[in-house]
Parts: structure tokens; sequence; C-alpha cells
């Protein structure tokens, strides 16, 4: 006995329901991973920054140093701004087991047929493609400014050891 050809697209739309939330889901990972990085650079330079300035920093040091701190705190700001959840939450047929019960009295064909039109219509609900275009936009100037950062703290570094001339 064979599937119908509903069955085989409700599965389909199944998997790639399951493609889309997986991307979400990886591309968060990816961005708290940075995040955390972000906030440990972040947390022991100011630290550590604070602890040793004692007004004795050279201009250009103490420049860079501000440079970097704000830099790595903007960097967290877009971070945050791309985790923000975007994907739709809309409640259809195929989520509710009551629906989906009362479909089971229904021959398979037809099931199958409303579910996969239900989800359909939940996928294009929750602009996952959308969202994940968003959060990249943003990750990009997230790992950009922290670059940045990086860069203007190593500068600050490379002034506060470089010997007097």
């Amino acid at each position: 006995m064979g599937s119908s050809s509903q069955e085989v697209v409700y599965h389909h739309l199944v998997h790639i329901e399951s493609h889309w939330t997986t991307q979400i889901q990886n591309q968060q990972q990816r961005n708290g991973s940075i995040m955390t990085v972000i906030g440990v650079i972040l947390g022991f330079s100011g630290f550590s920054g604070a602890a040793e300035f004692d007004g004795q920093w050279g201009e250009p040091a103490a420049t860079f140093f501000g440079i970097g701190l704000a830099a790595l705190a903007v960097a967290l700001l877009f971070g945050l701004a791309s985790v923000w959840p975007a994907v739709g939450i809309k409640e259809h047929d195929w989520m509710k087991p009551d629906e989906t019960l009362k479909l089971g009295t229904r021959d398979s064909a037809y099931t199958y047929g409303h579910l996969a039109s239900s989800l359909a219509g939940a996928i294009g609900d929750t602009h996952h493609r959308r969202t994940l275009i968003r959060r990249r936009a943003f990750m990009l100037v997230e790992i950009a400014l922290t670059i940045g950062g990086l860069v203007a703290l190593g500068i600050s570094i490379w002034e506060l050891l470089a010997p007097p001339a």
C-alpha cells in the first residue's frame, strides 16, 4: 500500500518546517556564543582597565581603550537585536491536538490534505527566511564592531607597552 500524494506533501512540509526551525536555532546558538565571547572580553578589559588606570595612561592609549570598550558594548547591543524574537507565532490546525483528532475521523487523504494546507500556512506565517536575513545583518555588524573593538584595544595595549620616545 503506497502513500497518498497528500501524505507525501505533508511529510515534505514537516521536513521543510523542521529545516527552517533548525536554521533559526543554529543561528541563535552561534550568536549566543559570539555574545558570550564579547561579554567576557568586555568584562575583563573593563575591569583590568579600571584597575590599572590611575591617570598615567597616555592620551592615545586611553582614547583607543575607550573606543575599544564602546565598540564592544555596541556590538553586544547588535547581538541582542539579532536574537530579538521575530518568528511569527500563530496557531494552526496542525498544532491543535483537538483538531487533529477530529480529522482522524475523516479519510486519510482528506486528513493529510488539510494538515498539509495548515502546515503550509504556518510555514508562510513564521517568516523564517526574513528572520534569518535580519539576524545575519545584525550579526555582521556585531562581528565588525567586535573586530574594530579588539583592534582598538590592541592599539591601546601597544601604546601602553611602547617605550617612551
